[in-house]
């Protein structure tokens, strides 16, 4: 858990509480390979999200948090022979499932025994001093002591802008922090520092590592989050939202389901972005990348956690007591203008049949019409006589 309380995107006054986060850690280079933040409690599927940006380019991630980045700045995107997880999150049968499919073999640590992944465990140690417990807002992972202020009065940061500065702190670890236990010969002999990134891409340079490169597709679909979404007339619909393909099909499926109904789909999705969303085709068992569409803008470029916040508070608003009291307040009103309405007409003398009433709709219009102009004509004539001055 992140030592720090954190606001909703749109009201900052509105406290969401701690969030969670998730480092990958390379053991060798100490190179800190991925990461995830999020509101919703550790699960498998958390982790495996956090697995997953680590086994990815980091390009477009750090742009979504407005941050420019390189290839070479955060050059881990490999598939590693194996990993040390926590046994809470990842120690189940489809944690294992999926990391087989990709070829990754899964270890756990003994109980009790964090000094089996002290990378880690140290990675958050010094992540926690040197950014989170600066921040507003912070426990300073301990209990508030008596008479302390109440940290969560001081809560301003979004999740978004929590991990935008973790972000920045682990490419400042990453590039900048002297590692003595990584230094080789090598890196002397070069003049190189010995960095994470030094180290890491020696590594890669010398093919020294066990990394292999994969499919990108492969890694979404076997550890993002799994749902379902739906083919409509109007687009995709995941997780409440609309989303757009350009595969060339695609319009296909929208007119086949404005004739038939929905066409449900495997989809997969990552909870700290809600622009993308991934649904396999339904012809074959491809992933296909799906935009959100324009008519969702409020709820682009944000953790699907503030999209749930943003749909819960439009339900309240529609709530609301004073708009039922002035719905009720409206209805009353049609009902009086339409009784009166109903009251004048059975004063009128009905006509002989159903026919004869509607026969002269044309001609009573074009009445109504001369009528009205009549009576506008009239009343600016008299309107220029109050205004015309004898003098």
């Amino acid at each position: 858990t992140i030592p720090v309380h954190a606001v909703a995107e749109c009201n900052r006054y509105d406290i969401i509480g701690k969030p969670f986060c998730y480092f990958v850690a390379d053991l060798s280079s100490r190179m800190i390979a991925g990461l995830h933040t999020c509101l919703e409690p550790e699960s498998w599927v958390q982790s495996a999200q956090g697995m997953s940006n680590a086994f990815l380019p980091k390009t477009e991630y750090c742009r979504r948090y407005y941050i420019d980045l390189t290839e070479d700045m955060w050059p881990c995107h490999h598939i590693p022979r194996a990993m040390v997880c926590d046994r809470k999150e990842n120690l189940s049968q489809a944690a294992e499932n999926a990391f087989a499919n990709i070829g990754i073999r899964l270890e756990y640590p003994p109980a009790r025994r964090a000094d089996r992944k002290s990378v880690v465990e140290r990675l958050w140690g010094i992540t926690a001093a040197q950014l989170w417990h600066l921040l507003p807002g912070t426990t300073f992972s301990r209990p508030r002591k008596r008479g302390e202020r109440d940290p969560r009065l001081d809560a301003c940061l979004t999740l978004s802008e929590i991990t935008q500065l973790t972000i920045e702190m682990v490419l400042f670890r990453n590039q900048y922090k002297i590692i003595a236990d990584i230094c080789t010969p090598e890196m002397i002999e070069r003049g190189l520092s010995p960095t994470p990134q030094n180290a890491w891409s020696l590594a890669l340079e010398n093919h020294t590592h066990s990394l292999r490169s994969v499919d990108g597709d492969q890694v979404r679909a076997e550890l993002l989050r799994q749902t379902s979404a739906s083919i409509t007339a109007k687009g995709i619909e995941c997780e409440g939202l609309l989303y757009d393909c350009d595969h060339p099909d695609a319009t296909g499926w929208y007119e086949t389901a404005r004739r038939e109904g929905r066409i449900k789909v495997d989809a997969r999705i990552d909870d700290s972005w809600s622009s993308i969303a991934y649904i396999r085709n339904p012809d074959s068992d491809d992933l296909l990348k799906c935009t959100i569409k324009t008519s969702e803008h409020l709820c682009a470029d944000k953790p699907l956690a503030d999209v749930h916040y943003i749909k819960d508070y439009l339900k309240r608003v529609a709530d609301r007591p004073e708009e039922t009291a002035a719905k009720i307040q409206l209805n009353r009103k049609i009902s009086d203008v339409v009784d009166a309405a109903q009251e004048q007409k059975k004063t009128r003398a009905k006509p002989k049949s159903k026919a004869a009433a509607v026969a002269r709709i044309s001609e009573n219009r074009k009445k109504e019409i001369e009528k009205k102009n009549q009576c506008a004509t009239s009343a600016k004539t008299r309107r220029g006589a109050d205004e015309y001055d004898p003098k």
